[in-house]
């Protein structure tokens, strides 16, 4: 199924403008805990690395390079799920 068909689905039917939006229907067809696992790893690792610099690992970069981690960790799954079809 591409993501088309996907939309159309969980739209309810090709006419009904309603529901969920193209992207968000491309998520759902994904896996969840696979995309949730990368955010998590990749959310550590960001916060961790301003530690090794140095920092408190409460602090705000540590808070920063966290987020900006997760956001990684979930563009990395979502294209890894994409590409190999996990």
């Amino acid at each position: 199924m591409d993501t088309t068909t996907i939309a159309v689905l969980v739209r309810g039917g090709a006419g009904r403008t309603s529901g969920l939006p193209l992207v968000g229907a491309t998520i759902k067809a994904m896996n969840k805990g696979f995309i949730l696992l990368f955010a998590s790893i990749f959310s550590l690792i960001g916060s961790y690395i301003p530690v090794l610099l140095g920092e408190s690992f409460i602090g705000g970069w540590s808070i920063l390079g966290g987020l900006v981690g997760g956001l990684f960790g979930i563009w990395l799954a979502v294209w890894i799920s994409k590409r190999y079809g996990y």
